[in-house]
């Protein structure tokens, strides 16, 4: 059992603990001795941090330390992500019982760059990963869920809580696009042979100016949002065989610039070429398929990164379904997705549908799910978290509602 003289990390991410330069050297070794599957950093492209000074941690291994924790929240193996290895705590357990696992197979030096018809990129995980490897995560129940998918629905209905299972494969990849650099994430469910359908998922906008400054080398704190491509990737692989593409989005995306945005100029081809990059990963071969149909989901405010997609791909007629999670309760005034031809529009969300401008009646309309608190007193997952509830424990059975066939 690994023994620290004090905690180490950042409060709720702000506030500075003890966080002596010793301690810091051991979690940093625990954090780097566990693969990216269960919440670590080895196989990760960030490179291992030196301990900052005493009271002064390190700031990647905070953001480490925090996306540790937020697996294991995930897992409902811990309540809340505080951002602190405390001496004797959970956190620390779950380090030591992790870091003592025998290390996977070396993993083979990464490829060159290959060429594609807009952009070339390299797939930079270890072999761990990107072959297929089972996962489970907590999940609401289709069957729960169908009552409301439709208005009125009964006042007594109640979610219930399953798990997600499903053996996916992972990718990270790095592209250049334009002189740009770019990541993104896929998960492919193991036995996908159709690639002319994909759906792409938008991580929450939760990235900040200093994000920009790491995003080249994808550290720092982007292993923080890149848990949703197992997340949301073990739910499709519980629902059906189908690729799912995320983005991570930078801050700086939102300028919808070709430099800063890889989905600002050219984006079906764009998509098409990471569909061909994950079928290369995969070890297929001849000619690839392209997208037939397309669907686009995000959490909270990437719903953001939702709209603006949406606006590039609503004119290519492979655009089928927009799918925004509880988008309606974090901005403060919604804007509902645009409408396309074609194009099947849904709100997954805690909020109420209002009908009439003038009118407080609450009612459902088209494509609105409205997840009342009430109807999630069963579920005992992430609870009193409803936001987070709606965002990593939906997406499975609104996938197995989805128009994307």
């Amino acid at each position: 059992m690994t023994t620290l003289e004090g905690p180490v990390g950042l409060r709720n991410g702000v506030t500075p603990v003890l966080s002596l330069k010793r301690d810091q050297r051991k979690i940093i070794d625990l954090l780097w001795n566990i693969d990216i599957g269960n919440g670590g950093q080895r196989g990760a492209p960030a490179v291992k941090p030196e301990p900052g000074d005493d009271r002064q941690c390190n700031p990647m291994l905070a953001a480490a330390i925090m996306a540790f924790q937020a697996v294991l929240v995930l897992k409902g193996e811990l309540k809340k992500a505080d951002g602190v290895v405390d001496p004797r705590g959970t956190t620390l357990r779950k380090l030591d019982a992790l870091a003592g696992k025998p290390a996977p197979a070396p993993t083979p030096p990464k490829p060159n760059f290959i060429d594609l018809k807009v952009l070339r990129f390299r797939q930079t995980l270890g072999r761990d990963l990107t072959e297929a490897h089972e996962n489970s995560i907590p999940m609401v129940t289709f069957g729960s869920m169908v009552p409301f998918l439709f208005w009125p629905f009964s006042v007594q209905s109640k979610l219930k809580q399953d798990m997600a299972k499903g053996s996916i494969h992972e990718f990270l990849f790095e592209i250049e696009k334009g002189g740009a650099t770019f990541w993104v994430g896929a998960a492919v469910p193991a036995g996908t042979t159709d690639f002319s359908r994909a759906y792409v998922y938008f991580h929450p906008d939760t990235m900040g100016e200093a994000d920009n400054a790491t995003y080249k080398t994808f550290s720092g704190r982007w292993e923080t949002v890149r848990r949703y491509v197992w997340t949301q990737g073990t739910h499709m692989a519980s629902a059906k065989k189908m690729a799912l593409i995320v983005p991570f989005m930078t801050l700086s995306s939102r300028q919808d610039s070709p430099s800063a945005n890889m989905f600002a100029a050219t984006a079906r081809e764009t998509i098409n070429d990471i569909l061909a990059a994950i079928q290369i990963s995969l070890g297929r071969t001849g000619k690839f398929q392209e997208a037939q149909q397309i669907g686009v989901a995000s959490f909270s405010s990437g719903v953001d990164h939702l709209f603006r997609f949406g606006k590039k791909m609503g004119s290519s007629g492979i655009l089928r379904e927009q799918m925004d999670f509880d988008g309606a309760n974090i901005i403060v005034k919604h804007e509902v997705a645009q409408s396309f031809t074609g194009c099947v529009n849904w709100s997954v969300t805690q909020n109420a549908a209002h009908v009439g401008a003038k009118s407080a009646e609450r009612a459902g309309r088209p494509g609105w799910v409205y997840l009342p608190a009430p109807a999630w007193s069963d579920v005992g997952n992430l609870r009193g978290h409803l936001h987070e509830q709606i965002g990593f424990m939906t997406f499975g059975p609104m996938m197995l509602a989805s128009a994307i066939r």
